[in-house]
């Protein structure tokens, strides 16, 4: 045995015995963990004779992130979490300020209805609603780029306020509210569609504006009619009323008609409201389909075929809600306007080819108000 491998003493015949059982180790030892590889380190090494080979360990996804950061092993890992961390804390500050802000608008909208409804007329308040969370909210995003100082809103028709209110509470700092109406000149109220008197409108609207203190945006109050001055009053028959006698270098993005419910009135009133519009405003049209006042919808009828109100021009209906027809005449602006008003929306319905969005109708107001109260 000794002659055979050439050992030349009992010393050195040991130390080739390590040296093969330590070759067999090696060929048939297959360590599971980085422990096993130790503990073989340990058996098989003799005066540091022989060391195994290591054993490679499949890199982690956290490892190979380790490994392209400059920043180093630790240094990374610490990068990440302070990035999730920053990443968490916005997102916590997005929904403290979203339901700070909704707390502060359901507020505000209760205090609005609650004025408005102390205000005599017809006016579904449920379209307040409708007006904040839609109309409005699409505004915001369409018309972000407009310079507020060219932007009003408008009604033919206030009667004692009501839903000229509405308007007021939506006004943003710098934007005129308009109202049109004949006030204490009945005469040309030929089907008397509304009695009422520019007393009780601006009684009305002094009264709204204290409660929501909407007068706290005004850079001073009208000493003749008490009301703030971002409130402009137009006196007369409005189918007399031209695009010059509204403030100059403004457009309504949105014009409310509730005035004459006559065919001839409601034509001449959406013609007018049509050139003062900006194109991705909206006209609200009253009374379509109450049953006392045909001449509105046979009016919206007639300005739809008119021929010279060209196409470009024409608003046409997209929204039926609260006894109301809403017309636009973007096409992007309608359909922004549809996707507000979808979870409001209970069907789809055609008027005059365009097809609209049906909302309620609130039947009390529209159709049973006018039987128990003299216009």
């Amino acid at each position: 045995m000794i002659a055979c491998f050439g050992f030349g003493s009992a010393q050195g015949m040991r130390d080739g015995l390590f040296c093969i059982e330590a070759k067999l180790r090696k060929k048939t030892r297959i360590p599971k963990t980085r422990k096993d590889d130790d503990d073989g380190r340990k058996r098989g090494t003799r005066d540091g004779m022989f060391k195994p080979e290591k054993t490679r360990i499949p890199k982690t996804r956290n490892d190979e992130r380790k490994r392209v950061s400059s920043r180093g092993a630790t240094d990374g890992d610490q990068y990440l979490i302070d990035a999730a961390r920053r990443r968490k804390d916005e997102e916590d500050e997005k929904v403290r300020t979203a339901a700070a802000t909704t707390t502060t608008t359901k507020r505000n909208e209760r205090s609005v209805v609650e004025a408005i409804e102390e205000i005599g007329g017809f006016f579904e308040i449920a379209l307040v609603d409708v007006l904040n969370d839609a109309v409005d909210a699409v505004h915001r995003e369409i018309l972000r780029d407009e310079d507020e100082e060219t932007m009003m809103m408008c009604e033919i028709g206030v009667y004692k306020g009501k839903s000229f209110c509405a308007l007021v509470a939506m006004r943003r700092r710098d934007e005129i509210v308009v109202a049109c109406d004949c006030f204490d000149d009945q005469t040309v109220n030929v089907d008397e569609s509304g009695v009422g008197s520019f007393a009780s409108f601006a009684k009305s609207v002094r009264k709204f504006c204290e409660k929501t203190d909407a007068e706290d945006d005004a850079k001073k109050i009208n000493e003749e009619t008490g009301m703030p001055d971002f409130i402009q009053v137009l006196k007369g028959d409005s189918m007399k009323l031209t695009v010059n006698d509204f403030p100059r270098n403004r457009l309504a993005r949105i014009f409310s008609i509730d005035g004459s419910h006559t065919e001839e009135a409601t034509v001449s009133d959406l013609n007018l409201a049509s050139s003062l519009t900006h194109p991705k405003g909206l006209i609200v049209l009253d009374d379509c389909f109450n049953p006392d006042w045909p001449g509105c919808i046979s009016g919206l009828s007639s300005y739809l075929r008119n021929d010279e109100t060209t196409e470009t021009k024409k608003f046409t209906p997209f929204a039926i809600a609260f006894n109301k027809v809403f017309l636009a005449r973007d096409k992007d602006a309608i359909l922004a306007y549809k996707k507000a008003l979808l979870p409001k929306s209970r069907k789809t319905a055609i008027l005059f080819g365009h097809e609209c969005s049906i909302l309620k109708h609130g039947f009390v107001a529209a159709f049973h108000a006018n039987d128990e109260h003299r216009y």
